[in-house]
């Protein structure tokens, strides 16, 4: 066994401590995605802590919730296979953006948060990201770029910590528009989204 597997066996038993054989666990979770995987697991356990960081604890099912309104405010943002930068540290943003992106269908770029402008400049343009997720500091950085989001008219940076939200769908009439005595709408309804959300 090489000084690297040595390493990386000792990593996995750190953050599987319960787990005897590492390579054994991990070859029995198969061929599934890990977004497919977490999902699973908050079928399984939804109540059972998925992940902890810096004293707060996520069940599978928050986790699997807010990945999910990552993943949905993504969807009219990137397509399969477009390019997600991650400039953050560790975080339940992190994860919960990360998670998302990738149920999304995107491929995630993982910065070093200490980068410098010059340095995620290289890994926007390199890696064609479209959109980031950034703490605070990377996120300055990347909007003084102006590499991101090109088609647009301001780059798509997005702090972690922002917990995005599924548009809400609403009826309404549009201006001059009444509803009749019967209640049947006398011209057409607008089928819109809330803005704010």
């Amino acid at each position: 066994m090489s000084g690297y597997e040595d390493w990386s066996l000792a990593g996995w038993r750190t953050h599987l401590p319960g787990v005897a054989d590492p390579r054994q666990f991990v070859s029995g979770l198969g061929d599934e995605t890990i977004p497919a995987l977490a999902a699973a697991a908050a079928d399984r356990a939804p109540d059972r802590v998925a992940v902890t960081v810096d004293g707060e604890p996520v069940t599978h099912a928050e986790l699997d919730a807010a990945a999910g309104r990552v993943a949905a405010w993504l969807a009219g943002r990137v397509q399969a296979g477009d390019r997600v930068l991650l400039a953050a540290g560790s975080s339940l943003g992190f994860v919960r953006c990360y998670l998302g992106a990738l149920r999304a269908g995107a491929v995630v770029v993982l910065a070093n948060p200490a980068c410098t402008a010059a340095e995620l400049g290289h890994l926007a343009a390199d890696s064609g990201a479209v959109l980031a997720f950034a703490d605070r500091e990377p996120a300055r950085l990347l909007a003084g770029l102006r590499l991101l989001g090109a088609g647009s008219a301001q780059p798509l940076v997005v702090d972690v910590r922002d917990q995005p939200r599924r548009p809400r769908t609403r009826v309404r009439l549009r201006a001059g528009e009444h509803a009749s005595p019967a209640g049947r709408c006398a011209a057409r309804l607008h089928l819109g989204h809330d803005r704010k959300a």
